[in-house]
């Protein structure tokens, strides 16, 4: 048996090798555009291989007593891409096929008005119908951002950069499809929600509502990196 057999969606078959990441793959960062109105699926966030120039981030209000809601079974994608506090960024439709198997990271600069808050990164397939199909998902707790060992926090106006392990997939974007990426600061209940008071998330009942940031723009480029296999 070969060390490697991973099936791929989309295109329906297998595939073995002996090495992970599959020999050949091209590890591509997909940059995060906008005009700074990323919010919702009707904003301006864009994603593509093209590094960004100067551009206006992206903000967003997350209050712990408002999470965006996302079950493990089932998330109404209309619902979500309705909301303000859900950062949207997709490409154009694909002119052919494009695989994506192996491991996923996404990179994100960020801000925020509190010390201590969430960011969730998912990655979609959208067919031509506009019908999203979930292909990975992570969270990242800042004050976890350098290791479980510590708790760091952050300062009000400073950005940081985080690196956020979406683990991996399998998969083929059809032609027509197109890749998108959503960013947001809760997923309840499968997240436990941050009340960005840096305080205990599990017993504390007083929070406060976070203003995230998501920085894209020459020297904080946010994106995903996407394992591309020929």
């Amino acid at each position: 048996m070969p060390k490697v057999r991973v099936y791929v969606m989309g295109a329906n078959r297998w595939r073995t090798a002996d090495e992970w990441p599959l020999p050949g793959t091209r590890f591509t960062k997909y940059f995060f555009h906008s005009g700074g109105t990323a919010n919702t699926g009707s904003g301006d966030g864009t994603l593509s291989p093209e590094e960004p120039g100067t551009e206006k981030p992206d903000a967003f209000s997350y209050d712990p007593m408002n999470p965006v809601p996302m079950s493990q079974n089932r998330v109404d994608e209309s619902e979500i891409l309705k909301r303000p506090d859900v950062l949207v960024y997709t490409t154009p439709p694909v002119e052919k096929p494009v695989e994506v198997t192996g491991p996923l990271q996404a990179v994100l600069s960020v801000s925020s008005s509190a010390k201590d808050t969430d960011f969730i990164v998912r990655l979609l397939d959208v067919d031509a119908d506009g019908k999203a199909f979930l292909l990975a998902r992570a969270v990242l707790r800042t004050r976890y951002r350098e290791g479980f060992d510590k708790k760091v926090w952050m300062a009000p106006g400073k950005t940081y950069q985080l690196s956020i392990d979406l683990h991996g997939t399998g998969n083929q974007f059809a032609a027509g499809h197109r890749i998108r990426v959503e960013v947001s600061s809760s997923g309840f209940p499968t997240y436990a929600r941050n009340l960005n008071t840096g305080g205990d998330n599990y017993r504390d009942t007083r929070s406060v509502v976070a203003k995230n940031e998501i920085h894209h723009s020459a020297g904080e480029a946010s994106y995903v990196l996407l394992p591309i296999v020929p």
